[in-house]
């Protein structure tokens, strides 16, 4: 099990799923920006709760392994979310041109450049 920490809260939650949110964490901070995350944790009292909280570009998280009796915290789809959300800031996103596109602000290459003379 693994302490979140942040400025805003200290959340206990399972090994996978601190280790992805800091994967993403990391991965918002390489591109400038925040996000925020909503993960099931173990509250005070032992019960099953979540916390949401922000994470990325500028937000201080940190990560504790804790000794503790307690069974690991295993959410599956908050990790592959996570995984998810992180792959998808390292994938260069592009739209394709559309006809209009190229046709109003693409320049007509053959207009811009004076004709070249031929040497003899």
């Amino acid at each position: 099990m693994k302490t979140i920490s942040t400025n805003s809260t200290t959340c206990l939650t399972g090994t996978a799923i601190a280790d992805a949110v800091q994967r993403y964490a990391l991965a918002l901070a390489r591109h400038g920006r925040v996000d925020i995350v909503d993960i099931p944790v173990i509250l005070p009292g032992g019960e099953h709760g979540r916390s949401a909280f922000l994470v990325g570009w500028l937000m201080d998280a940190t990560t504790t392994t804790v000794p503790t009796d307690r069974l690991e915290l295993h959410d599956a789809a908050a990790v592959d979310d996570l995984r998810r959300r992180e792959q998808e800031l390292s994938v260069p996103r592009g739209l394709p041109f559309s006809a209009s596109d190229l046709a109003e602000n693409w320049p007509d290459l053959d207009l811009d450049f004076p004709p070249q003379r031929e040497h003899a």
